[in-house]
């Protein structure tokens, strides 16, 4: 499947990984359509700068809030704040 992601959601993500640097961070796209419509930033609760994971908790209200929006979770993302990106 391809997404399409305006520019604002990027710069949104680009921001998100500017600002917990060097802290990995991670987030959720939602959409609809093959769209992107929302980016949802994500706590690191590992707090590290080479692995990250989500909260649960956090997790379930993010998806609820897309559903309540008409949207999905389409996309995991996350930065690579010190290391390249590997398989």
């Amino acid at each position: 499947m391809t997404l399409r992601i305006n520019q604002e959601i990027i710069e949104a993500m680009v921001a998100h990984a500017r600002r917990e640097s060097p802290i990995e961070v991670c987030g959720y796209l939602a959409g609809r359509d093959g769209v992107v419509c929302k980016h949802f930033a994500m706590t690191n609760t590992d707090q590290e700068a080479e692995h990250f994971a989500m909260d649960p908790k956090e997790q379930f209200t993010v998806v609820r809030t897309a559903r309540e929006l008409g949207l999905r979770v389409c996309a995991v993302y996350h930065s690579h704040p010190v290391t390249p990106a590997r398989p």
